[in-house]
């Protein structure tokens, strides 16, 4: 009898969760059903959830918790999971996303067949069935926060400046020669770090329509002052990294003055000393 051979990891799923369980069960549940499960390892980066979200291993125990104690942001937590992946492949997942069974191999499946592409993504889609909008420009001084587009349900694979990362699949080997992912971000903006990274390279993010993953909507929340003040940060960091110095100075030096004129002292304070979301900020 042939000794079976070992089953070998390709795709790391990557979830970032805070607050946010019911979400993270439905999004966990989908992972949990996709074909080719086996060769998948799906790691949750909990940053610090106090609504259930940090034990939810006990109902999925074939997943990777990684727990935090604070909330970390987005980078951080990223990546923390992703030098903790073992696969080549990398899915960056939001817990509002729910693929469907097929998602993970189809995106897998392209980036295999073409090594020249370092990502790919599918259609997002509502839960009625409908496009997504999921379809932008990469911000520039100009246009801070371009308006997403919804393609057509008649699409056909079409490459994408900045599809986000609510679910993006991109090569471990082109997050490692970014050194990951820059932290001078805290929750906001990594996303666009990440497109603009590859368009610099000269590459493409595929959308794949064929893929297909619905997004649930989050219930509409007050932002709170050190997130708010982190959106604006990495908005700086982001223009003044790629676009020159002035471009974010303008962006934080504005947003403080703001803040201070309309007597928002927290968010004054935060935008002075640099604070973002990173877990110092609690």
């Amino acid at each position: 009898m042939e000794d079976s051979q070992p089953v070998v990891t390709q795709v790391s799923v990557l979830v970032v969760s805070h607050n946010c369980v019911d979400a993270l069960r439905r999004c966990l549940t989908a992972l949990e059903a996709s074909i080719g499960r086996e060769t998948m390892e799906i790691i949750v980066m909990d940053n610090g959830s106090r609504d259930g979200g940090a034990t939810i291993d006990s109902e999925f125990p074939s997943i990777t918790p990684l727990r935090m104690q604070k909330d970390f942001g987005w980078t951080k937590a990223m990546n923390i999971g992703m030098r903790t992946a073992v696969g080549e492949l990398l899915l960056f997942l939001d817990p509002n996303v729910e693929v469907m069974p097929d998602t993970v191999q189809r995106l897998a499946a392209k980036l295999t067949e073409n090594e020249d592409l370092p990502a790919a993504c599918p259609m997002l889609i509502d839960p009625a069935g409908s496009p997504v909008a999921m379809v932008r420009s990469l911000p520039s001084p100009s246009n801070q926060d371009p308006v997403p587009n919804a393609p057509s349900a008649t699409d056909g694979e079409r490459p994408i400046d900045f599809p986000g990362v609510r679910a993006l699949m991109i090569r471990k080997r082109f997050i490692a020669g970014m050194n990951y992912i820059d932290q001078r971000y805290g929750q906001f903006w990594s996303d666009a770090e990440i497109c603009y990274q590859v368009r610099r390279a000269g590459k493409k993010i595929m959308m794949l329509p064929a893929a297909r993953a619905t997004w649930r909507q989050p219930p509409a929340r007050e932002e709170s002052t050190a997130y708010l003040a982190d959106r604006i940060l990495g908005a700086a960091s982001f223009l003044g990294k790629h676009f020159g110095f002035m471009a974010g100075f303008k962006v934080q030096f504005g947003a403080a003055l703001m803040a201070l004129v309309t007597f928002k002292l927290g968010l004054f304070f935060s935008l002075i000393s640099g604070q973002k979301v990173d877990g110092s900020h609690e």
